[in-house]
């Protein structure tokens, strides 16, 4: 895996982290929600990326 791969899964993985704690602690959100939206989320960000990824191979 390159380097600027590497670097993509960690910022993506941070950034659910950061999202889930948003939601549960500062959002007051329960458990379940804050890790279903985080779920949700992250199910957005890789059909987008899977989009992008098709596009370019185009």
């Amino acid at each position: 895996m390159s380097a600027l791969a590497k670097l993509g899964v960690t910022v993506v993985i941070a950034a659910a982290v950061i999202y889930f704690v948003v939601s549960w602690r500062v959002f007051n959100s329960p458990l379940t929600d804050a890790i279903g939206e985080t779920f949700g989320s992250l199910a957005v960000l890789l059909l987008v990326v899977a989009i992008i990824g098709t596009a370019r191979a185009n």
